[in-house]
């Protein structure tokens, strides 16, 4: 059996990575608006690859 091809290989490498920077902010304090952006970033990745 073959692998499917993701549209987009990258994309969860780059989810991971913005979780990373994500918990790094809310580790450090950052403002909560800051972290909801992320996640926003990372919920318009999910819907892209959904669609």
């Amino acid at each position: 059996m073959t692998e499917p091809v993701l549209p987009l290989p990258d994309v969860p490498l780059i989810i991971e990575d913005l979780f990373v920077r994500a918990k790094q902010l809310a580790d450090s304090g950052a403002h909560r608006e800051a972290i909801e952006a992320i996640l926003d970033q990372v919920a318009a990745l999910r819907d892209g690859l959904d669609s």
